[in-house]
């Protein structure tokens, strides 16, 4: 069984998150606070299942199953098989 895809990503950092427009909690290699914001990535066409994982959950989609490809053009998308 799939997850759902989370319905927001970090503005700067890309981190995947469930609270739109609230603060990034990420951190940097240097243990700095991210300065973005949970944008909206609320369509479906937002989220693709991870290929790596079937959906079950991996560093490749940051254990949420899906993978984020709003700015990946349709034919640089990797596709399931």
């Amino acid at each position: 069984m799939s997850k759902l895809p989370p319905v927001a990503v970090c503005t700067v950092c890309g981190k995947y998150g469930h609270a739109i427009n609230s603060a990034c909690t990420s951190r940097d290699h240097r243990g700095k606070p991210c300065k973005g914001v949970f944008g909206s990535a609320l369509n479906n066409t937002d989220w693709m299942p991870c290929a790596d994982c079937d959906g079950a959950g991996c560093d490749s989609c940051q254990s949420s199953g899906h993978v984020y490809v709003r700015n990946v053009p349709a034919h640089l998308r990797r596709r399931e098989t």
